[in-house]
């Protein structure tokens, strides 16, 4: 079976394919699997998943602006280049995945958890994000910048900030954590950090 353009699926399980430059719309997948399914230069704006759990895939170069996603678990999956700017995510997990050049800007993300997961360049410029970890990942390149955080914990994870000091706000670290932010926040402050002579 095929996800279809603008389709309605319900518990169905999808398998062993390749979307290749297809807009899927808005479809809406709800009680759904889909083991190694991938998309390539494809669609997902205004998509629903709810109760989803998708496995072994790679979504590269993906359009999903404005989508929804629900109780969903993306498990060893590759993405890059992916778009989920203005989505709401909720109760949403990424197990033991890869992600890449990753844009969540303006999004809204409730009980997001990435597990185990190397992360790189995350852009959540603008999100409103309530309730996020990352236990056992690597979190590189990530921008905050004008993020309203509540309740995030990356005590677990290995956390490279790169812009969005102001971002940090509602944010948990460790104080090996703040040591590495340091030089950022120093920088925010216009504070000049000179050994003495």
């Amino acid at each position: 079976m095929r996800l279809q353009p603008f389709g309605d699926h319900e518990g169905e399980t999808f398998a062993d394919d390749v979307v290749t430059g297809t807009t899927l719309g808005d479809v809406r997948l709800d009680e759904c699997t889909l083991e190694r399914v991938s998309l390539d230069d494809a669609g997902l704006r205004g998509a629903s998943l709810v109760d989803v759990t998708w496995s072994d895939s790679r979504l590269t170069t993906v359009d999903a602006l404005g989508s929804a996603w629900r109780d969903v678990v993306l498990e060893r999956c590759v993405l890059a280049g992916v778009t989920l700017s203005s989505a709401t995510m909720t109760r949403v997990t990424f197990r033991r995945c890869k992600l890449d050049a990753v844009t969540v800007r303006a999004a809204t993300l409730e009980k997001v958890r990435f597990e185990d997961c190397t992360v790189t360049s995350l852009d959540l410029g603008g999100a409103t994000v309530r309730g996020l970890s990352a236990p056992g990942s690597t979190l590189r390149d990530l921008d905050l910048t004008g993020a309203r955080c509540q309740g995030v914990d990356l005590r677990e994870a290995e956390v490279a900030l790169s812009r969005g000091v102001d971002g940090l706000r509602g944010v948990t670290v460790t104080p090996s954590q703040l040591l590495d932010l340091a030089p950022l926040l120093a920088a925010s402050a216009g504070l000049r950090v000179e050994p003495r002579d």
